[in-house]
């Protein structure tokens, strides 16, 4: 028999540490506890699963159903703050963008500016150089 590679023992094991991790976070948010009876402002106050014995924190299969939702339609426009994930995605690229753009102009244009007041005038570069005594 072949022994199995590094990167395929490697696979096998980040797999099995992925569903282990999985099936943890089911079983502690799969809500088996009593249905609780308490005041209902407290009951406002902890939310609504906290008198159902329900998990407050959603299940991989809550999370997932989520995702899909977002996932299904990226470009989706509602309103002001009713955006797709893809539509988000773009304007947090633009920014980003736009700070390296930044980043590169601004020092430019100073070295810019100085370089063609140079040329304009030498003498200003002396000038500004001077040591005051």
């Amino acid at each position: 028999m072949k022994p199995v590679s590094l990167t395929g023992r490697a696979a096998v094991v980040s797999l099995a540490l992925l569903f282990s991790f999985l099936v943890a976070w089911h079983l502690a948010t799969r809500g088996s506890g009593a249905t609780q009876h308490m005041d209902p402002e407290y009951a406002k106050l902890m939310g609504a699963t906290a008198t159902q014995g329900k998990s407050a924190m959603p299940g991989p299969l809550d999370v997932g159903a989520k995702l899909w939702e977002h996932l299904r339609q990226p470009f989706y426009d509602n309103g002001p703050n009713d955006k797709g994930v893809g539509i988000q995605l773009a304007f947090s690229i633009a920014r980003v963008a736009i700070g390296y753009l930044l980043a590169v102009a601004v020092p430019l244009s100073f070295r810019s500016r100085r370089s063609i007041s140079l040329m304009i005038r030498p003498a200003h570069y002396h000038a500004r150089n001077v040591e005051r005594h």
